[in-house]
């Protein structure tokens, strides 16, 4: 009886983890791509990169070609173990396919660059 309210204590803590910090802004940093409205985690980015968010034409492409693949569904990071310090890929998967996401960090643990790309491609910073 006590391995058995031990299984399912150890079950229960093992629940409790979901995402990484970094699947947490790359899904976020997404689902305001999706709804081109970049206000939500303008702030996580460094100051050279935030001008570029307030470009409505590019943003809004952007949403437009995601928002053709479907409903979105998360991300999961798939960051390779020789990748260069501050610097995470990640699988985003949509309802009709799954793109890649490049984010990179600067030293004050800003977003410096985020690449969101069709399957097939590769992070140009890894």
């Amino acid at each position: 009886m006590r391995r058995i309210a031990l299984l399912l204590g150890v079950l229960a803590i093992a629940g409790c983890f979901g995402p990484n910090h970094y699947e947490q802004q790359a899904d976020a940093v997404t689902k305001a791509i999706v709804a081109n409205d970049m206000r939500p985690v303008e702030k996580d980015f460094n100051a050279l990169v935030r001008p570029k968010l307030e470009s409505h034409a590019r943003v809004g492409a952007l949403s437009d070609q995601l928002a053709a693949l479907g409903t979105f569904k998360g991300v999961k990071e798939d960051t390779p173990a020789d990748a260069p310090p501050r610097a995470h890929k990640f699988n985003a998967t949509f309802e009709h396919a799954t793109w890649i996401e490049c984010m990179t960090y600067d030293t004050d643990g800003k977003i410096a660059s985020f690449d969101v790309l069709p399957p097939g491609h590769h992070c140009p910073r890894m």
